[in-house]
């Protein structure tokens, strides 16, 4: 089970910072958090991302066991524009629960924070993953757990945006109005979790399908927010459908290591 806890009362270590300049490439984090062990634990991650002209921002987050993926939410950030997110719970304010949070007036500056917890039995086995994707401009990190935690990186992921699929849309009134045809990433070879985004958090209709998880089939009803699964094999993501909506999101697929 995840939930957000107060942060006073753990004191924070493994401080990362990550700046970038406008000529380099945004800067990308990934954090896999595995639980395994009959025990209690909480595991806090707090941190900033920071977005400019020059490097769009993003946070991620997923939660899986060994048979479902769950809990995705999937923020973008841009210099100089508002944000929206959503996730498990719908759309929902930055500033609101679940998310623990700040945001800069223009859009361009998160800070966050996320905790995990178990609450074992000391006698049964408990096994968790919960996965953590940061890009931008400029990142610091700080974390530090009870319990059977093991904090892990890994630098690569797949990332399907919308100028990489067939779409035929317009911006209207700040969002992009659009009818999503096809986005499509292969999963990696020991398996993999998708967070799949339709173009329709805002407002929207119609029908998509996602394929490629170990669920089979999964129906997206607009307006939706981004739905999760994973595949314990080599698979191909795929989001196929005829959906019209609003959204100012421009991800469609994130394709993580399993």
């Amino acid at each position: 089970m995840r939930r957000l806890l107060a942060l006073a009362a753990l004191s924070l270590v493994a401080v990362l910072h990550v700046p970038a300049d406008a000529s380099s490439p945004a800067q990308r984090v990934g954090l896999r958090l595995d639980f395994d062990g009959k025990g209690s634990g909480v595991y806090v991650i707090q941190g900033s991302v920071k977005a400019d002209a020059a490097h769009p921002g993003l946070m991620a987050s997923v939660s899986t066991d060994s048979v479902h993926a769950f809990f995705p939410e999937v923020l973008e950030l841009r210099s100089g524009s508002a944000s929206t997110t959503y996730g498990a719970a719908g759309v929902h304010s930055l500033c609101a629960a679940p998310a623990i949070c700040t945001l800069s007036a223009d859009g361009s500056t998160l800070d966050f924070s996320f905790s995990y917890s178990v609450s074992g039995d000391g006698v049964h086995e408990f096994h968790t993953r919960d996965y953590l994707v940061l890009e931008g401009a400029k990142m610091t990190l700080t974390h530090t757990g009870v319990g059977a935690w093991t904090l892990h990186h890994f630098g690569s992921w797949t990332r399907v945006v919308d100028d990489q699929v067939a779409v035929a849309g317009a911006r209207v009134a700040g969002a992009d109005a659009e009818v999503d045809q096809t986005a499509s990433a292969k999963g990696g070879a020991h398996g993999s979790i998708v967070l799949a985004v339709p173009p329709c958090d805002l407002a929207g209709a119609g029908v998509a399908t996602l394929t490629g998880g170990a669920t089979g089939t999964q129906a997206i009803i607009c307006p939706s927010s981004a739905v999760a699964d994973l595949a314990i094999k080599p698979t191909t993501w795929t989001l196929n459908g005829a959906l019209a909506g609003a959204t100012t999101l421009h991800t469609r697929l994130l394709v993580l290591p399993r």
